[in-house]
């Protein structure tokens, strides 16, 4: 049998002019850098394919509405009309600096009791109003590395800024400033860089520093340059003990007011960027990097006690311009770090350093409150992400970590690898966007762990372009929203080098005063493994489940063999030498695999498209999936704008240090295990070798990515190791897995609202250990995946079978199999008569696998006719019947129920109607279920039961040509110990069916006689004459609501033959109706659009839309080649919140931007929706 419910598409067609959706990149013969090659660049003004763009090859936004033109072919949007546009939301990212886990409200300092806490109530809000994130890591524990991990989307295991480099100029690489700035983001960087390089601090201009953040891709600088400027909040024009100065972009600010206080001056800058961007140009959106240098030591109150009344537009901190800069500046020197200044929460009793550290807090608190009131004043709210954050851990300065528990529930300050360290209170802010409560008390806690390196792909998504491979981090979007699949790389990865030792304190019983050293961190789901004092790089990890184990005090290492491996696996392959830094774990060689039977070969998926940098293709749809023998271009499936992605095994023959040489045209990268061994694409030369790599002798995973734009394609791998000078990496050292796996069908059976977990890999075979990746879909219900097993858990009241695909993986390739699925209603014997042809009727229940035979038919393909659902069995009231030899039924007194669809518009038969009949041919022994019909006698026929010598009859008629439910119920309903024929239930239609008449006889049904459906094998001229569907036999008796619930149930299910037929004749299968969400049984349910609209630039399109369906749009020039027109679906019917919710009107509809003149088809790809 064929999955089911396989996508299908159904076509629309009108005429309009709309973009073919693409991805630019910069690319030779580039002029204006607009991502666009300048043979593409028409100068027409009118757009009209990717190669044909019409727009100015001198001008990078030909338009001028702030997109570059290659960005706007990316979006699929025209790049020669300003009315032409797509929505991209705002971006804050706000940091702020050794604020600890403990040190807000939400996170932990509202549960504390006693005189030592505070509150933050600006924060608290915004987590109501969006999520708080419970375990989000920075990169390292001390403000450099951990910023540095932010900007490039990298662990500290790729970064090229680690351990205290403070002030090393930032990697001239990629960087999330300058992908977003690339993307068309105006970008601006307020407040504290430390990652600018070094200079002479006396004030001079900053053109010089290396990494300055305008060589870094922000459009505007407004703050600190230097590391050491943060240790003082009033920087006084540098008349401060450690120079500190203000910068605006490359010039430093001279003429500032003495109490200008940094952390007002921030927040005022941030309003006025807001505010400015808004105004000025409200299409372009906007990213800005909020880094406050406070808490950080030394603690110094603010120029006020109080922060400015109101906020946003009217009130709160505002910008004045020099020299106050902000409305807080007086120039009043007294107002510098006066005790008086404390913020009015403080109690006076805390000794002076913990009231300074307090007051910065609120001051925060307060800024990030007026941050978001200007957004909402704006109207700009729910069009920005605001992330609220902090660098690392608390610091044990001047403030005892223990005073309010700054540290929270955890170990570890900053400079540790414990929790306490590196696990930071994350707030994020997107309203409308982001679900959230809006309730203090019960603020939404998103557990998933994630890392600050995380944000770059997570607002390259924001920004829809694909994000850099060179990121370590995945987008979060989908776990922030609910909606979609959340990408996981399976682990998070932390090392660090620091003197000393972890603090002192009493408070931290299990880790007070161990060695810090040479650290590594690993997080591998619930567990976090920690590492110390490294010597060798074999020491074992200590382990701990950090979910419920918030104090790392439960070492699980000695019961968890299998994380002490992996986790030792990662601490090797997930990083690489590099900043400078030398780690006494450097040269441990990267361990060789053993993935089971291989054969030689590589893995390669090709992808098309203009990319503006090496994309990470495992996000993209791949054009093709071939295998390949080596590495070189000849894969692809273009001349122009492709990439390759190659994944496999490379052998080496001996241990030792080996060098890899990667030759390509354009952007490359290669990862040995997770290793990112050549990054070769920002700064690209033609030739870029590795350094030395420690390789045990034997199987290594290796990936490696390129992209080529034009002219001739060029790409090879060279190596060179012990007894190996440099040459390429021969074909015969390539391997994948193999032979391959082989999955074989399964079969479940469960029953109504009975969720059921099925081990579909138990009966598979493979070299390699298999992971179930999906399940589904499938009409039935949801099918996730848990404990490597398949949790079918049926839609409310549904029943059926259903027969879907599951896909499993061994890593490098994606079998997949069947599940045949039953959902019962109770646990009965089902006859669904779907069969279709031939003579077997196959039972779908609990029982163990029965088929029956028709026979009497002398063409049993006219017995198999339209049922009352799908089809059902027509009988000819002469000779044709279903036999059931062997079946199991219930005998004696056992209580029973048979329920099943019958129609028949006979008056008068030659012979007995009998639906079901079983038993002996003896007093009470015989079951019978017919009409109440004499033969040859034309009357109105009831359902009777008939136990030979007993029956009882109902009242309603039955034979009117209709579709009639009925159901018999057999139990001791008196209570008196017997179950005797004239306390029968009849039910027609669900409702109670009284009894015309009926004469007692206590049941003691036999099992001599082949039970038969649609006749008898007791005697002759016992034939029904009309159709039966959906027989149900049950071993008990229904209740009465359970037969009214039954009635009222419609089976899901799909004919299993290998015909497609169409019921109701209206030119669509059964099987693309069900699809569709349409009725099979109807002519006049369709699919259909219901209404277009072509306004200005844009079109819509707009239909009914059915629960449980995905519907894409698709757009086609030629009626040859479609294309998913992006960021235009899936959309779908979302239902309701909590059963019995209000109800969603279906309709649906989608909004495309349309060009110039031309023909333009459309048409809806419609799917079951994913779990």
């Amino acid at each position: 049998m064929k999955p089911n419910f396989q996508p299908k598409s159904f076509s629309f067609f009108f005429t309009i002019a709309i973009l073919f959706p693409s991805i630019a990149t910069a690319a030779p013969g580039d002029l204006d850098n607009d991502g666009l090659r300048d043979e593409v660049e028409t100068n027409t003004g009118t757009y009209v394919s990717p190669a044909n763009t019409g727009t100015n090859p001198a001008i990078a936004d030909t338009d001028g509405d702030s997109l570059p033109d290659g960005m706007e072919v990316n979006l699929g949007t025209v790049p020669t009309s300003a009315a032409s546009k797509v929505k991209r939301p705002n971006i804050i990212y706000i940091l702020v600096d050794d604020l600890g886990y403990g040190e807000v409200g939400c996170f932990w300092q509202n549960q504390r009791t006693g005189t030592w806490k505070f509150a933050t109530p600006g924060l608290d809000a915004m987590a109501a109003e969006g999520a708080k994130l419970t375990h989000h890591y920075v990169g390292a524990p001390i403000c450099a590395p951990s910023r540095a991990s932010f900007l490039l989307g990298q662990t500290q295991g790729h970064s090229e800024v680690r351990d205290t480099q403070f002030d090393k100029a930032l990697p001239n690489n990629h960087t999330l400033a300058r992908m977003l700035k690339s993307s068309g983001y105006n970008t601006v960087h307020i407040g504290k860089a430390g990652l600018a390089g070094t200079m002479t601090r006396n004030g001079a201009s900053s053109v010089g520093l290396a990494g300055h953040p305008l060589y870094r891709g922000f459009d505007r600088f407004f703050g600190y340059l230097f590391h050491p400027d943060g240790w003082e909040h009033y920087p006084r024009n540098g008349a401060n003990q450690y120079n500190s100065r203000i910068y605006s972009d490359f010039t430093a600010v001279t003429d500032a007011h003495v109490d200008l206080y940094t952390s007002d001056a921030w927040t005022a800058f941030a309003k006025k960027s807001i505010i400015d961007q808004t105004t000025n140009r409200p299409d372009q959106p906007f990213f800005i990097y909020l880094s406050y240098d406070t808490p950080h030591f030394y603690g110094q109150h603010a120029p006020a006690p109080n922060y400015p009344s109101g906020g946003g537009l009217s009130g709160g901190i505002q910008w004045v311009g020099a020299p106050s800069y902000t409305n807080t500046a007086t120039n009043n020197s007294a107002n510098i770090d006066n005790i008086a200044n404390k913020h009015p929460s403080v109690n006076s009793t805390w000794y002076p350093a913990a009231q300074k550290h307090v007051s910065m807090i609120r001051r925060i608190d307060s800024s990030v409150a007026d941050i978001l009131q200007t957004l909402r004043d704006l109207g700009i709210d729910d069009d920005t992400m605001v992330v609220f954050t902090s660098d690392n851990g608390p610091a044990e300065t001047v403030v005892y970590p223990p005073s309010f528990e700054s540290y929270g529930g955890f170990e570890g300050l900053k400079g540790d690898l414990w929790e306490g360290g590196i696990r930071v209170p994350t707030i994020v802010w997107w309203p409308g966007k982001i679900p959230a409560t809006n309730q203090l008390t019960n603020i939404r806690d998103v557990a998933r762990p994630c890392g600050n390196w995380d944000w770059m792909a997570t607002f390259a998504e924001m920004a829809k372009i694909p994000a850099p491979a060179f990121t370590d981090g995945t987008s979060m979007i989908p776990t922030l929203t609910g909606q979609g699949e959340q990408p996981d790389k399976g682990h998070l990865y932390f090392e660090f080098n620091y003197g000393g030792s972890t603090g002192n304190l009493i408070e931290f019983a299990n880790h007070r005063n161990d060695p810090r050293g040479q650290m590594q961190a690993i997080r591998v789901g619930d567990f976090m493994g920690v590492r110390t004092a490294i010597s060798s790089g074999t020491e074992p990890f200590r382990i701990y489940n950090v979910v419920s184990d918030l104090k790392q005090a439960n070492d699980v290492a000695p019961a968890r063999a299998d994380l002490q491996d992996r986790m030792k696996y990662l601490a090797i392959t997930a990083r690489r030498k590099g900043a400078g830094i030398n780690r006494t774990f450097d040269n441990v060689p990267l361990p060789d695999v053993t993935p089971g039977l291989v054969e030689n070969g590589l893995h390669c998926k090709t992808y098309e498209g203009y990319w503006p940098w090496l994309p990470e293709f495992n996000q993209l749809a791949a054009t093709s999936d071939v295998g390949s023998s080596t590495i070189s271009p000849v894969p692809r499936t273009r001349e122009d704008d492709f990439g390759l992605a190659f994944t496999g095994f490379v052998s080496v023959p001996t241990a030792g240090s080996y060098v890899f040489t990667l030759n390509s045209d354009s952007g490359s990268c290669l990862w040995l295990h997770e290793s990112r061994v050549i990054d070769n694409d920002y700064l690209h030369v033609p030739v870029k070798a590795s350094g030395p790599v420690y390789l045990e002798a034997g199987l290594h995973p290796i990936r490696l990515y390129y992209r080529h734009q034009t002219g001739d394609p060029a790409l090879s791998l060279s190596y060179s190791g012990p007894g190996i000078p440099t040459q390429p990496v021969p074909a015969s050292s390539f391997f994948v897995a193999g032979p391959p796996p082989v999955l074989q069908p399964d079969e479940v059976t469960t029953q109504r609202n009975t969720p059921v977990l099925i081990d579909v890999l138990a009966n598979d075979t493979s070299t390699v250990p298999l992971s179930v990746v999906s399940g589904g879909p499938t009409v039935l219900g949801t099918t996730p995946v848990e404990l490597n097993q398949i949790l079918i858990t049926p839609y409310a009241g549904l029943i059926g079978y259903s027969e879907f695909p599951y896909v499993a993986s061994n890593g490098f390739s994606s079998p997949t199999s069947s599940i045949r699925a039953t959902v019962l209603f109770d646990n009965e014997i089902w006859f669904p008569f779907e069969d279709a042809a031939g003579t077997v009727v196959k039972q779908y229940g609990a029982t163990l696998p029965f088929s029956g035979t028709l026979s009497g038919a002398a063409n049993p393909a006219n017995a198999w006719k339209l049922g009352k659902f799908g089809l059902g069995l027509q009988f000819d009231g002469i000779d044709n019947q279903v036999n059931l030899p062997g079946l199991a039924l219930p005998t004696g007194q056992t209580p029973r129920t048979f329920s099943f669809w019958l129609k028949t518009s006979s008056r008068s038969s030659p012979e007995l109607q009998t639906l079901f009949s079983y038993g002996s041919n003896s007093t009470g022994a015989r079951y019978v279920l017919r009409l109440d019909n004499r033969a040859n006698v034309e009357s109105d026929h009831a359902l009777r039961l008939e136990v030979n010598s007993g029956q009882i009859t109902g009242t309603r008629p039955l034979n009117d040509g209709v579709w009639h439910h009925v159901a018999v119920v057999n139990d001791d309903f008196n209570s008196n110990g017997q179950v005797n024929v004239n306390e029968t239930k009849i039910f027609v239609d669900g409702v109670l069916d009284p009894a015309s008449s009926f004469s007692g006889r206590v049941l003691a049904t036999g099992s001599n006689n082949v039970p038969c459906i649609g006749g008898s094998n007791h005697n002759v001229d016992y034939n029904f004459v009309g159709s039966i569907d959906d027989l149900r036999i049950f071993s008990r008796g229904l209740s009465d609501a359970e037969v009214v619930a039954l009635s009222a149930t419609v089976p899901r299910y799909l004919n299993e033959a290998s015909v497609n037929p169409d019921y109701d004749g209206d030119g669509m299968s059964d099987e693309d109706e069900w699809t569709a969400g349409t009725d099979p049984m109807d002519s006049n349910s369709l699919l259909k659009i219901l209404e277009t609209v072509v306004n200005g630039g844009n079109v819509s399109l707009s239909w009914v839309g059915t629960v449980g369906r995905d519907y894409q749009v698709e757009e086609s020039f030629d009626l040859i080649e479609w294309h998913l027109v992006p960021g235009k679906g899936p959309v779908r019917i979302e239902t309701p919140v909590t059963p019995g919710g209000p109800i969603i009107p279906p309709f649906l509809s989608v909004t495309v931007p349309k060009a110039g003149p031309g023909r333009q088809f459309f048409r809806l790809r419609v799917s079951l929706s994913a779990p």
